[in-house]
């Protein structure tokens, strides 16, 4: 074994060998080989210090990375820099096994790329083509802090048992250079290569617009027709393309720009213009036009035009080389700088004689030989390229003095799509797992804090043992999969999936065509060439990010980015906190195969399940706690927990909502309702026929939210709710179903609760304690004749106050029906003397005809305390099962009026303002009555003791009126015992009662007088 050291420059016709097997190989100059004529490394360690610049040679025409042999033991410093062509290797190569080496150590740069040079069919162009670029390592231990790129179509793969990519930079992309070759007429070519991601659409060339050279000319007067040279909507004539059919090709008519959806055009177009008069001559005159789209609403796209010079001028006539070029900019995550990435779209139309239909070397498909479409500046863009030198009116292409309005012109056109390296990999049957341009991490340890990593089109992450952190700073990579089990406590999955990042892609057509005119008004006759391009491009820079396989294994596991699922998820975890968001992929369901033990589960994000959600449904033991305070959407939910908090969203747009939990409380933000003044005009089929104008409630704040395109089922031991927001039947029609044995109450007025049913309502049990005076329940029959159910569990107590006190005494009720439908009640199965306590009921549409809109059961009775309607009509009304209290007071039936003495009182509000009663007798109907009722205190009052210590009262009471008189034992005391209760006759009078039982000590009486 010996050590070979490398301390002199290597020049391009040298060649370095080591021995075999020599101990350590060391570069402290610079080695800078050309193709063919790499050094061979053959040793245990291999120690880079200067830089080491390798072309590697090729098999059959296919570069192959540079591998050394029998290295076990790898180290690239900090002042070491390595490039590779197409790249590199890095394996313990024994014969022909690839072994894994034992430690690879960098601290450098470490570039790979491949650089192809081929004619373009306008000139040259330098294209890093990438398809064998690769950065390859296989060793039990990797670390590395020193920047990892490759190119586009690259490959990124470290794979290791222990990988330690901490504060390290990862980096797949294309980075155009501009080339300084010219164009010309010695190199055109009849075949070409599409850059990458370009794809033909359709191609013409010829004469008139047509395929053929038999059309009519072109008129440009602008007089109607097309085209239309103006701005800021130029049209192009209609003109003959081929465009291919399984692979055969039809001749078809086009015309740009292109439509957008509905027939519409674009109209934010602009011009560039070239104008200049042919050296040595006074009256030949060239006229360069081209009209491109703008204002694209991203600041992000623009687009610009310059006109290359012809260099070589196989026309010989003045033109130039218009070129279109759209950029997209974007901050690269790696060198933290503003990066661009631009289409070029080149015409050389003007300066060309012999235009032909090129042929796509790798394809069917044809080119105008005239059109240049790539990623890669142009020759001399940037460089030689003139700016527009006039402003664009219609007279630059034609006035009155011109000799022809109508013109016989060479065109051609040309469309094509211009894909991502993902998209075109997807296209072409790929798979993200060999994708070009993408990065894989492989290992059972593996370390990513601060990491940086910028993939062209995917991320592989794999840590099968351990992840020891995942801190990424950031990630840009329009694919990841993701796969990984960390030990640690908690798994924060952050900065590895934005919603979106930036790759240039889209559609691009364009035409154009040249002619002739002469101006005749001058002496001698000017002549003009004219040159016009009309580009239309529908490009986007924005790609949404797919997490195409998901797996984390975790004690804890928190989701803080969107994740958009393509393919697959898994989470196995005891804790899962969703703070970001979580779409699954279609077929993809919520259950106990993919959330694997999850027992805590918390989402503040955004969660989109297109199937079935079942939380703790599925399996043997439900969910400890299941909290929502974000929005949780499926097809369906099935919730099966202890502990159910909710003060967010949870939808199931496409079937069934249900809930079973020991303990749920349903409490959101207020509420924002109100009326929409537009108008909603409707047809009416049904007799009698015709149109219907409504008006809607739109909601614009919500609270908790819990909403089934079905039912609504709540399956519970105790629930408080506030500012909740329940609807069973978004599309089709469905039934809140409540089964409470508990507790159920709300939070008071100050958080009133809005709930919905478009099939009914069913309340199965009456909890031990209950209270919905704060809830707003409304009963929507929205078919023509549809038939709703609805149960109630509440003590049927009689007319009296008592009956909402502790007995699910309900806030309002909303009864909203359409022509011919009926609301049935009833108690629940199996039970009988229930009913059903109201503190405001409203009917409404249909449902006014009360009585033959309701279907009361003999086992139920609805007692209401105010209403929309005439209370009186209703009352003992639909069989006797409806009935007024009127002297009930609560928060939507109550009313304060002040008496004359100065005193207030709460008084029912549908019996101060009828005007069908004079409660006081005085002859004053209660709705134009200042004091409608005797006042509280306005009995008089008055208690005497007898000789036999008996106690005497004795007070007035108006006809017909009830008098309750009651006592407590001090004037602290609430529990009021009942003396006796006394009719009054048919005339106002005084009535006596005599206490006949005294006890020792005080007594303390009042007396109620009810109308």
């Amino acid at each position: 074994m010996k050590q070979l050291l490398i301390s002199a420059w290597l020049s391009l016709s040298s060649v370095l060998a080591a021995s075999a097997a020599d101990r350590i190989f060391i570069n402290d100059a610079a080695i800078v080989s050309p193709p063919d004529q790499a050094p061979v490394i053959d040793a245990i360690s291999w120690l880079n210090r200067g830089l080491f610049s390798i072309t590697s040679p090729s098999l059959l025409g296919i570069p192959l990375a540079y591998e050394s042999q029998h290295t076990l033991f790898f180290t690239n410093t900090a002042g070491g820099v390595m490039t590779g062509d197409p790249g590199f290797r890095f394996f313990q190569n024994v014969g022909s096994r690839r072994l894994w080496m034992d430690t690879w150590t960098n601290s450098g740069p470490i570039t790979t790329d491949h650089l192809n040079i081929f004619g373009s069919g306008l000139g040259i162009f330098s294209v890093f083509d990438s398809q064998a670029s690769v950065l390859m390592v296989r060793s039990t231990n990797i670390a590395s802090t020193g920047p990892l790129r490759s190119g586009a179509h690259g490959l990124i793969h470290l794979e290791g048992k222990n990988v330690n990519l901490k504060r390290n930079a990862l980096w797949t992309g294309f980075t155009p250079q501009p080339s300084f070759f010219s164009f010309g007429s010695s190199v055109l070519s009849s075949n070409y290569v599409n850059d990458f991601g370009v794809r033909e659409g359709w191609w013409g060339l010829g004469t008139n617009n047509t395929l053929n050279g038999q059309g009519a000319g072109m008129r440009i007067d602008n007089l109607g027709g097309t085209p239309q040279f103006r701005l800021p909507d130029p049209s192009s004539p209609t003109h003959e393309v081929v465009r291919l059919f399984g692979n055969f090709p039809f001749t078809f008519l086009e015309r740009l720009p292109l439509p957008l959806p509905f027939g519409f055009n674009p109209s934010n177009y602009t011009a560039a213009v070239l104008t200049n008069q042919l050296p040595g001559s006074a009256t030949n005159f060239v006229v360069q036009v081209v009209f491109y789209p703008t204002n694209y609403p991203d600041p992000n796209l623009t687009t610009e035009v310059q006109f290359l010079p012809d260099f070589v001028g196989e026309a010989n006539n003045g033109a130039s080389i218009p070129v279109v070029a759209f950029h997209s900019t974007d901050f690269d995550i790696v060198d933290q700088v503003f990066t661009t990435d631009s289409i070029y779209l080149s015409d050389a139309l003007g300066v060309v004689t012999n235009a032909f239909l090129a042929v796509n070397g790798v394809g069917n498909s044809r080119r105008p030989n005239t059109y240049q479409l790539s990623h890669l500046a142009p020759a001399n863009f940037g460089f030689f390229g003139f700016q527009t030198n006039a402003i664009f009116t219609p007279a630059l292409l034609w006035r009155p003095s011109f000799q022809f309005n109508v013109v016989t012109n060479r065109y051609a056109a040309y469309d094509a799509s211009i894909g991502t390296v993902a998209s075109t990999a997807l296209t072409n049957g790929g798979t993200l797992t060999n994708f070009p341009g993408r990065i894989q991490v492989i290992g059972e340890e593996v370390n990513l804090e601060q990491t940086r990593i910028r993939a062209e089109s995917a991320l592989v992450i794999k840590a099968s043992k351990n992840l020891t952190s995942n801190q990424l700073a950031r990630v840009d990579a329009p694919w990841v999969n993701f796969d990984a089990t960390t030990l640690a406590p908690r798994m924060i999955i952050s900065n590895l999936a934005p919603a979106t990042v930036r790759r240039l892609s889209g559609d691009i057509a364009a035409w154009s065509a040249t002619w002739k005119n002469f101006e005749t008004n001058s002496s001698p006759t000017n002549e003009f060439f004219f040159h016009v391009l009309i580009v239309d491009a529908r490009f986007t820079n924005v790609q949404p990010v797919v997490v195409n396989e998901f797996a984390a294994h975790a004690a804890n596991l928190i989701i803080c980015d969107k994740l958009n699922i393509g393919k697959s998820f898994l989470a196995e975890a005891h804790g899962l906190d969703i703070k970001g968001g979580l779409s699954l992929p279609l077929g993809a369901s919520w259950g106990a195969t993919n959330f694997l033990g999850v027992v805590d589960f918390t989402n503040e994000g955004i969660i989109n399940i297109l199937q079935l959600a079942k939380a703790g449904t599925d399996r043997p033991f439900p969910y400890d706690n299941y909290i929502n305070r974000g929005t949780n959407t499926a097809a369906a939910h099935f919730i099966r927990t202890l502990n159910f908090e909710n003060s967010g969203s949870i939808i199931a747009n496409a079937g069934l909502l249900r809930l079973d939990a020991l303990t749920a409380s349903m409490m959101g933000p207020p509420l924002v309702i109100f009326n929409d003044p537009t108008p909603i005009v409707t047809f009416n089929p049904f007799p009698p026929f015709g149109f219907v104008t409504n008006f809607i409630s739109i909601t614009n704040s919500y609270g908790a939210v819990l909403e089934g395109n079905s039912d609504v089922q709540i399956f519970a031991r105790d629930l408080v709710v506030s500012n909740s927001f329940l609807q069973a039947g978004i599309i089709q029609h469905g039934s809140l179903i409540f089964s409470v044995t508990n507790s159920l109450v709300d939070s008071g007025q100050s958080g009133i609760n809005h709930w919905l049913g478009t099939a009914g309502f069913q309340m199965l049990t009456l909890p031990r304690t209950s209270d919905l005076l704060a809830t707003y329940l409304t009963s929507v029959a929205s078919g023509f004749g549809q038939d709703s159910f609805h149960t109630w569990a509440a003590e049927d107590r009689g007319p009296t106050v008592a009956g909402y006190n502790n007995n699910l005494a309900l806030g309002k009720l909303t009864l909203n029906g359409a022509t011919n439908s009926l609301f049935h009640f009833g108690a629940p199965s199996g039970q009988t003397g229930r009913a059903l306590y109201v503190d405001y009921l409203e009917l409404l549409n249909y449902a006014t005809n009360f009585n033959l809109a309701l279907d009361i059961s003999p086992d139920i009775t609805i007692y209401f305390a105010n209403s929309n309607l005439n209370p009186l009509k209703l009352d003992n009304s639909t069989g006797g099962r409806l009935h007024w209290i009127s002297g009930f007071t609560g928060p939507l039936s109550s009313t304060n009026i002040t008496y004359p003495d100065g005193r207030t009182f709460t008084f029912n509000t549908a019996l101060v303002t009828s005007r069908d009663l004079d409660s006081d007798g005085d002859g004053i109907v209660n709705a134009d009555d200042p004091t409608p009722l005797p006042e509280p205190n306005s009995t008089g009052l008055q208690i005497t003791m007898t000789k036999g210590y008996q106690v005497q009262l004795s007070w007035r009471a108006k006809a017909q009126s009830t008098s309750r008189v009651e006592y407590v034992s001090g004037p602290a005391a609430n529990n009021w015992q009942v003396l006796t209760n006394i009719i009054n006759g048919p005339t106002n009078g005084t009535l006596k009662a005599l206490d006949s039982s005294p006890a020792a000590g005080k007594r303390f009486y009042r007396v109620r007088v009810n109308p």
